[in-house]
């Protein structure tokens, strides 16, 4: 899904150069710099997605949201893991998506809100690729996983 707004920029980026290298030159080249330097940046963060994972360490979940953002969460914060919920439950008031462009399928419950950038969330939405694992580690961890 990345990838394919990654080729949607470029051939944003060769249609918008053409149509106003036609009517202003002068404002080609430098729009033409900032497109690709912007198409530069989503590459990069793309594949920073697959060596920044989600990873257990030590008594922290650390969710990351490839080079943009790690959220430590405490173990200890974690009341229960749903693999279902209500509608807009993750993404209401009092949540944080940790998902960029994609339906979370996994959304922890905080025992407490936990405080991110002065606001506070009791839920964090995530998305896990392989989530038999990461619900059994949980599980093993005491954290109840429904």
């Amino acid at each position: 899904m990345l990838w394919a707004i990654v080729a949607l920029a470029v051939g944003e980026l060769l249609v918008v150069h053409l149509l106003v290298s036609l009517r202003w030159p002068a404002l080609a080249w430098p729009l033409f710099g900032l497109t690709a330097a912007s198409i530069l940046w989503l590459v990069f963060w793309i594949r920073s997605l697959r060596s920044h994972p989600h990873r257990l360490d030590g008594d922290e979940l650390l969710l990351s949201t490839g080079s943009l953002r790690t959220l430590r969460i405490p173990l200890a914060a974690i009341d229960l893991v749903a693999t279902g919920w209500g509608p807009g439950e993750h993404n209401g008031r009092g949540a944080i998506n940790t998902v960029p462009l994609a339906h979370p399928n996994r959304l922890l419950r905080l025992k407490a809100p936990l405080t991110v950038r002065k606001a506070e969330y009791d839920r964090v939405a995530l998305r896990i690729d392989d989530a038999e694992p990461f619900d059994a580690a949980m599980a093993k961890l005491g954290i109840p996983v429904r």
